[in-house]
């Protein structure tokens, strides 16, 4: 049998590849989602994902309540 192919980094289930969000002016400049503490990083753009749109700007774990990414409440 074939061993199935490993998950991509970060992917809880997310899809990895959605587009994100255009970064406002002022947010702050990134090269990774590191950078950018609650929010993902939009590499095309060198900024972090702020003001969040959606919850796919947001690092896995937290839901974007605009304009910033705060942890999820279970």
């Amino acid at each position: 049998m074939l061993a199935a192919s490993p998950a991509a980094p970060g992917a809880a289930g997310g899809v990895p590849s959605a587009p994100l969000s255009t970064p406002n002016p002022l947010a702050l400049p990134c090269t990774v989602d590191a950078n950018c503490l609650t929010h993902r990083c939009n590499v095309a753009a060198q900024k972090c994902a702020w003001p969040c749109q959606t919850d796919n700007d947001c690092m896995p774990g937290n839901a974007c309540i605009a304009p910033t990414c705060l942890p999820k409440l279970q």
